[in-house]
């Protein structure tokens, strides 16, 4: 029979002490201290090209015994670190720092080692072990490129022409060109004004007016006109593809004159329908 005087771990005891029946024991199980959350903290952004970065671990309470030991680091891809230090050995909210971090394209990810080392609350409890996922990084150490359409008309007399800029990054961010970031490539007498596209996307139109003289135009992005989430900013660009001005292209040439039979007063100027076209796209243009 059970001994009526015993007394129960974390629970209560009933008894009645005039009653042979025995005593009843009811026991409550406190669960241990667990890990609620493991979130990026510095950088706090998901895509990052730092070389060292900071995971918040936080506790259900206040733990001790907290090393580096007792997290592990799952890396993805190229990307690789090693955890270095930890904020402090005891605490409900834990930093751990992650340095030495390289790779482009990869993850890292912390987890609490499953083995749980030797994490405990202040009464010896030991920490659940139990998986949660942490928040997690991708490395990303690779600029924003830049493309440059050619021109939209391969030769013009005075009518404006545009080109057409791409930015390519998996992690883009935003564009910031301006037209004094914007050099205008020329020869011979050939000029005009830029200008371009208000926005802040992938792809941007410059666009040249004004075209006076002859020779050719083409222009050049500068760097820092684009970043992306992990702050890496574009260089600058290689020079466009030109576009040819001669100032005689488009304007209507008379060819010949002739009398048609019967009409003595009609007169017709046969013109090449080349330069007839080009005349109404340089109207259509500057209208």
């Amino acid at each position: 029979r059970e001994d009526s005087n015993a007394t129960g771990v974390n629970g209560t005891q009933s008894n009645d002490s005039a009653s042979d029946s025995g005593a009843a024991y009811v026991f409550t199980v406190v669960p241990g201290p667990s890990v609620i959350s493991i979130n990026r903290q510095t950088p706090s952004g998901a895509v990052t090209a730092a070389t060292s970065v900071n995971f918040r671990v936080t506790f259900s309470e206040s733990v001790t015994g907290v090393d580096t030991g007792d997290f592990i680091l799952i890396k993805t891809g190229a990307a690789t670190g090693s955890i270095a230090s930890v904020s402090s050995s005891s605490g409900a909210t834990i930093d751990v720092t992650v340095n030495s971090v390289t790779g482009d394209g990869g993850t890292l990810d912390l987890v609490l080692n499953t083995r749980g080392a030797g994490i405990q609350t202040v009464s010896g409890q030991a920490v659940d072990v139990g998986s949660v996922g942490s928040q997690r990084y991708t490395i990303d150490t690779t600029a924003p490129t830049i493309s440059i359409s050619g021109p939209s008309l391969a030769k013009v007399g005075r009518a404006p022409v545009a080109f057409t800029v791409t930015y390519s990054d998996a992690n883009f961010g935003a564009s910031s060109l301006a037209a004094d970031q914007v050099t205008l490539n020329k020869t011979g007498t050939a000029n005009g004004t830029v200008s371009v596209d208000p926005g802040s996307g992938r792809a941007r139109t410059v666009r040249i007016s004004g075209i006076s003289g002859a020779g050719t135009l083409g222009i050049s992005i500068a760097s820092g006109t684009a970043t992306d989430l992990a702050g890496n900013v574009a260089p600058a660009s290689s020079a466009s593809a030109t576009v040819q001005i001669d100032p005689t292209f488009g304007t209507p040439t008379l060819t010949s004159v002739s009398t048609l039979p019967g009409a003595s007063k009609n007169i017709g100027f046969p013109i090449p329908y080349e330069q007839l076209a080009a005349a109404a796209n340089e109207a259509d243009a500057e209208g």
